[in-house]
């Protein structure tokens, strides 16, 4: 009897304990149901004031293929089929498990919580104008058939990445028009999963403050503005896809590639990049207009034009940068080195400048080397072989090479071969007859092998009003290249590439001047020739 009588209370504990955990305890939360839109009683009002579209109201939704009895909770997928219309949540703090859209939408109402992703079926434009908190790491995904361009549209909100990362992307052609305001420090990825197709992102709002790094895969465009970026960090280019900014672009970026389905180029606007640039691998750029990238690194890879580009590409190599990395500057190319290169090819059209060092310096027929930064000094460690253009930038009274005058400094052989002078003097400077500057510093210890285009040694030639003289045997050495300022009544006996002030016409007169005694003695028989002619004529009687 006391074992029975135990028994029954022990199990009478039990059942209160059960009652008890009943109502204190939480109930587990059923497993996600997927909610398709039936938009059925559209006029019926929910929640929050919602008059039509409402997500509170039970009857616009189905579950499976029965209609719901409550409306969607946390977590569950949201299905918005091939119809088409505005839906409105009217809910509070939801928690979204993802969304699938066939049709076109406008969803708008209160700001939801996204914990999974979005996809935008076949032929489907869908826009989100309501603020979006992403709970984990989203895909909007424009997952379509037979070629068909989908378009999304995020707008006149926010989207929120709270530290996940958000990636846009689809198995054929996808926009996605981001003008919500992007915040958080989640990163942003922008690709296509189909290597022939194109997944094109547009970030319009200049009050994006996220400042998560951006990615844009193979088959991905990003285009934006440089104040649309935001805080982002660095921006990441890989093969295959193509960034299309407008305006300064202050981020690091690296790089590689040709662009998205080897188009035009891994960036394609004109714009000035002054982010430290890193090449991963052989890169192309394109631009109707000119491209300034301020702080190249190298790397072992090339950056080079698309072969449609006419505009100027001008790249600097900074003072931090030391690569033995063989150079080639083409066509309508400047680039500025100011670190260390290695062996450097100027061809027709490219300009080398720059503070830095170079090995060996190679000028093309139409190639041109301006040291400094108007004015400066480029050193050459190697031989120096030119054919091409050495433009010299005076601009000051005073005699200091890299600050008053550019001078080339050549460690190796120095070898002109048919190149030319180039004098310019700078901000309308005038010299003074015997000041001088060395502007080869020839350090080879041996003497130079030729001569400027026209200048042989002691020619005298005019810039403007000014007159040179050219020794290929000055400085301390005895083998530096020097101009000296001649006096006015020197006599000029040769002609540099920059001869005349600019703009100055052709009239002959500078011809006359400078052949005096030839020009008087044809004014002398020109005037007798007329004198007797005159005489022989006679007045013709009426």
């Amino acid at each position: 009897m006391i074992l029975k009588r135990l028994l029954q209370l022990g199990a009478a504990s039990v059942l209160s304990l059960s009652s008890l955990l009943s109502i204190y305890l939480p109930t587990a939360h059923a497993a996600a149901a997927t909610y398709t839109w039936t938009d059925a009683y559209s006029s019926t009002g929910g929640g929050s004031g919602c008059t039509s579209n409402c997500w509170s109201v039970p009857g616009n939704w189905d579950v499976g293929n029965t209609a719901a009895t409550q409306p969607p909770a946390n977590d569950d997928l949201l299905v918005f089929p091939s119809a088409s219309g505005t839906t409105d949540d009217d809910m509070t703090g939801l928690v979204v498990g993802g969304m699938t859209f066939t049709g076109s939408y406008d969803v708008t109402g209160n700001p939801f919580v996204l914990d999974g992703n979005i996809t935008v079926g076949s032929s489907s434009n869908t826009k989100i104008s309501t603020n979006i908190t992403l709970n984990t790491a989203v895909t909007i995904n424009g997952n379509i058939t037979g070629g068909s361009s989908n378009i999304i549209n995020l707008e006149n909100a926010v989207l929120n990445t709270n530290g996940n990362s958000l990636t846009i992307s689809g198995t054929g052609d996808l926009e996605a028009y981001i003008g919500d305001q992007i915040t958080g420090a989640g990163d942003i990825s922008v690709g296509d999963i189909s290597a022939s197709d194109t997944t094109t992102a547009y970030l319009t709002n200049s009050s994006n403050s996220f400042s998560g790094n951006i990615t844009i895969d193979s088959g991905g465009e990003l285009s934006a503005q440089s104040s649309t970026l935001g805080a982002a960090g660095t921006i990441t280019i890989d093969s295959g896809g193509t960034f299309s900014p407008t305006g300064t672009v202050t981020q690091d970026i690296n790089m590689a590639g040709t662009g998205v389905n080897g188009s035009e180029g891994a960036i394609i606007s004109g714009v000035t990049f002054s982010g430290t640039i890193s090449l991963t691998g052989n890169t192309t750029v394109y631009s109707p207009n000119s491209m300034i990238f301020e702080n190249l690194i190298p790397s072992g890879y090339t950056l080079s034009k698309y072969s449609g580009m006419t505009s100027q590409l001008s790249v600097t190599i900074p003072s931090s940068a030391s690569s033995s990395q063989a150079l080639t500057v083409n066509d309508q190319e400047t680039y500025l080195v100011d670190g260390v290169m290695g062996d450097t090819t100027v061809n027709s059209g490219g300009t080398l400048k720059g503070n830095g060092t170079v090995g060996t310096l190679t000028l093309n027929n139409g190639g041109r080397t301006a040291p400094g930064h108007s004015p400066g000094c480029l050193t050459v460690s190697g031989d120096y072989n030119d054919a091409g253009v050495y433009q010299e930038d005076i601009q000051s009274p005073g005699n200091t090479a890299c600050t008053d005058y550019s001078q080339l400094v050549v460690k190796g052989n120095v070898n002109l071969n048919g190149g030319s002078l180039d004098v310019n003097l700078l901000s309308n400077f005038s010299p003074s007859p015997g000041q001088t500057f060395d502007i080869l510093k020839n350090e080879s210890g041996s003497p130079i092998n030729g001569a400027f285009s026209g200048l042989s040694e002691g020619a005298v030639f005019e810039v403007g009003t000014t007159k040179f003289e050219i020794t290929y045997k000055g400085g301390t050495s005895g083998n530096d290249v020097v101009l000296t300022v001649a006096k006015p009544t020197a006599t000029v006996t040769a002609s540099a590439s920059n001869t005349k002030a600019p703009g100055t016409p052709d009239t002959g007169f500078g011809l006359v001047a400078a052949h005096p005694r030839e020009t008087l003695t044809a004014s002398i028989i020109a005037a007798f020739s007329l004198v007797v002619i005159a005489r022989r004529l006679k007045p013709v009687k009426r």
